[in-house]
């Protein structure tokens, strides 16, 4: 609102201000008199204006509705950005830190993992006759053969694939599931 006010106060002076004129007229001194005259009129009635425009004018008032739009606004400022979704690991990949402790390429530890048992630790396959050692069954997440026990326990599980692992390489799982599923080498 001052600044239209101000705009308009200069339009007032533009307007009033007096034209070049030749100065050999006779009249150019009352002419200047008269504009001068009429250029103070016009700034005493500008601020006038100005001072009774600015005595009318109320102060903004800000509704409740607009106060509680302001509240929740800062409040919503304050608050912690969202943190990205967790998700929970599934399969062998949740035993990550667990084959991680071992000398072998994780990812693949990982994939063979979940090829044997699908991350579940109490998985057995009763089908496999495990001629060397004259007994039947694999065990657990990497499907440990029964020459080890029925290992379900994951720690151990994980242990024990890891020392085959350590002892022959992939060759222990390359029958089926370096062959046809997981690509070890």
């Amino acid at each position: 609102m001052k600044i239209i006010l101000a705009a308009l106060f200069s339009v007032v002076l533009i307007w009033t201000m007096p034209a070049k004129q030749d100065t050999s007229d006779i009249n150019n001194t009352t002419n200047a008199k008269v504009q001068a005259a009429n250029v103070e009129q016009a700034r005493k009635s500008a601020t006038e204006d100005i001072a009774t425009l600015q005595e009318k004018t109320p102060e903004p008032q800000v509704s409740p509705s607009e106060t509680a739009v302001n509240v929740q606004t800062s409040a919503k400022a304050s608050e912690p950005e969202p943190q990205p979704k967790v998700t929970q690991a599934t399969g062998c990949e949740k035993y990550r830190d667990i084959i991680d402790n071992y000398s072998w390429n994780v990812n693949t530890a990982i994939a063979v993992c979940n090829a044997e048992s699908s991350g579940n630790a109490n998985t057995s396959n009763l089908n496999d006759y495990h001629s060397f050692a004259g007994c039947r069954g694999s065990f657990g997440l990497f499907q440990i053969n029964c020459s080890h026990g029925k290992v379900y326990d994951p720690v151990e599980n994980i242990r024990i694939a890891a020392a085959m692992y350590q002892a022959s390489g992939w060759k222990p799982w390359s029958a089926t599931t370096c062959k046809y599923k997981v690509q070890c080498y």
